[in-house]
């Protein structure tokens, strides 16, 4: 895939299946953490390390291009409110373009990992109580 296929939501779910085994990978390996602790930088030797580190660029460069869209005035928040990234902008010697950069994939990625829990033990309990299913079921069914 070129840079000018891959979507912001074609980054976000390559990144999320790439991104887990990728670091329990570097973590497990001395080498790498040698390597990050005496450089700084994070070292891609497999063609798949190279493939995850591309899609983290686009990533960070699909949410860089945003808020230098909302930053100029092209773009607008979705609230009449004042949101983060206001709130971000209103203080630039402290919250740096990358900080935000930052900030907004710690969101996503931890916005994916509650829903992913939410999901399991929901998923959990209904495979462990038919009764909870048909609660469930007889209450959509009601909604609906």
């Amino acid at each position: 895939m070129s840079a000018k296929e891959v979507t912001f939501g074609d980054a976000i779910q390559l990144i999320f299946k790439q991104l887990t085994p990728t670091v329990r990978m570097k973590a497990a390996n001395v080498l790498y953490r040698v390597i990050y602790k005496l450089t700084g930088k994070s070292m891609e030797f497999t063609r798949y390390e190279r493939e995850v580190e591309q899609n983290c660029l686009r990533l960070r460069s699909f949410i860089r291009d945003y808020i230098r869209a909302r930053k100029s005035g092209k773009r607008t928040g979705t609230s009449k409110e004042v949101d983060l990234l206001t709130l971000f902008f209103s203080s630039p010697e402290v919250f740096t373009e990358e900080f935000i950069i930052d900030e907004l994939i710690d969101f996503f990625i931890a916005a994916s990992a509650t829903t992913q829990n939410a999901t399991q033990t929901i998923l959990g309990h209904f495979a462990t109580s038919p009764d909870s299913v048909e609660r469930a079921r007889k209450e959509v069914e009601i909604v609906s």
